[in-house]
Formats: C-alpha cells, sequence, structure tokens
C-alpha cells in the first residue's frame, strides 16, 4: 500500500511530469540520433575523453581484477579508483564478461545524455520542498539543468557531467535538516561516495557545500546523536 501511494504520489505531480517531459523532450531534440546508438559513439577523440573509454573498454576485456587497472603504471597496474575511469559503471559492465565492453561505453553515454534529466528532477524536489509553484519550479528547473556548466564536459571530463550529483546532496542536506535520521545520514555519505569515486573533484565540490551546513547546524541546533 506504501509503493501504491508514493506511485500514486509521484504521477499525479504535475510539475514533476512537466519536468520530466521538458527534459526527455530536450535531449530526444538534441541528441536524439546519439539515443539510437550509444555504444558507438564517442564525444571525445582525444586527451581526457579518449581515455575514458580507453580504460573502460581494457578494464572489461583484459583486467583480472575489478578494483585494479592494468593498462597504466605498467608493470604494477592502479587502483582504478585513481585512473579516470568509472569504477562502478566498468564493474557493472564486466559481471557480464568481455563481449560487453561496448556496453560500457554505451552507459558513459547514456549517463552522460539523462544526467541532467535526473538532476532536474532534483531540482523541482527542492522548489517543491520550498513551496514554489509547480509550474515555475518545472520551467526553472529545467533550464538550471540544462544551463548548467557541467554540460560542457561532455567534452572530456565524462564523470564530472554527472548534473544530478550537486542537487541531490542540497536536497538530502534540506531533507535531514527538517527531520534528521540515519538513514538520511547513510544517504548522504552514498552520495558522497558516488560522486567520489566518480571523479575525485565531487568530494571537494560536497565539501565546500556540506562542510559549511554541518558547522552551522552543530553550533546552532540540538548536539544530540
Amino acid at each position: 500500500m506504501n509503493l501504491l501511494h508514493t506511485l500514486k504520489r509521484i504521477f499525479s505531480d504535475k510539475g514533476l511530469l512537466l519536468t520530466l517531459g521538458l527534459s526527455l523532450s530536450i535531449v530526444c531534440i538534441f541528441y536524439g540520433k546519439l539515443l539510437l546508438h550509444p555504444c558507438s559513439t564517442y564525444f571525445g577523440a582525444h586527451g581526457d575523453g579518449l581515455q575514458i573509454y580507453y580504460e573502460t573498454l581494457f578494464h572489461t576485456k583484459f583486467d583480472t581484477e575489478y578494483w585494479r587497472q592494468n593498462s597504466i603504471n605498467y608493470p604494477y597496474g592502479e587502483s582504478i579508483f585513481f585512473t579516470g575511469a568509472m569504477p562502478f559503471l566498468n564493474n557493472l559492465v564486466k559481471i557480464f564478461g568481455p563481449s560487453a565492453a561496448p556496453l560500457g561505453v554505451g552507459l558513459i553515454n547514456l549517463m552522460m545524455l539523462f544526467s541532467p534529466v535526473i538532476g532536474a528532477v532534483f531540482i523541482y524536489a527542492i522548489f517543491r520542498h520550498l513551496r514554489l509553484p509547480w509550474h515555475y519550479g518545472a520551467l526553472t528547473a529545467t533550464a538550471i539543468a540544462f544551463l548548467s556548466p557541467q554540460m560542457m564536459r561532455m567534452q572530456g571530463h565524462y564523470s564530472l557531467q554527472w548534473v544530478f550529483l550537486i542537487p541531490a546532496l542540497f536536497y538530502l542536506l534540506l531533507r535531514f535538516y527538517d527531520c534528521p535520521s540515519l538513514w538520511k545520514s547513510f544517504a548522504i555519505a552514498g552520495l558522497i561516495f558516488l560522486g567520489a569515486s566518480t571523479h575525485l573533484y565531487f568530494l571537494a565540490f560536497f565539501a565546500a557545500i556540506a562542510g559549511p551546513y554541518w558547522a552551522i547546524l552543530f553550533i546552532t541546533r540540538d548536539r544530540g546523536f
């Protein structure tokens, strides 16, 4: 019953549906051809972009360990977390064997393309939490997500193009402020770990956001567990 109630509440939110509709329309209009061939499309033909594709293909096909990358730092290899690759995406594909390597490229590309859609949903959730009108929230959330400077990372730093991570952190911090709980703390920790393991720059971004938040919270609210 709780699941049905949640689904009914989600699909009855006109602003959320409008946000999804606008975001998906933008993706289809500007990237529709790429959606048809995600596994054979390369956003970067040189530099860091090509490096990420190379590491993904090599790791899936040839590496014998999930958390080490042998394509660099010969002959010792390197921890996958320090190679610029996306460890969780790579290892998810690696489960299916070497022949699934092209799927890793497709998964990277699809995450980039749909990241602003997820980001727009989180931004809309923030606006609804702040009780802004649903139509205003939907339009501005979509605009903010797709006008994010992170969209330019499609040229090379693919993991930094995950637009949804920063809005998700803001949303979780807002929810925690209203009603602190352990599961929300674990959700925040999980999000920070996901971002930091995807690209270490996210750890700095999250520290700049959450650090002052926790410091102010500590001196202004009850210091209970």
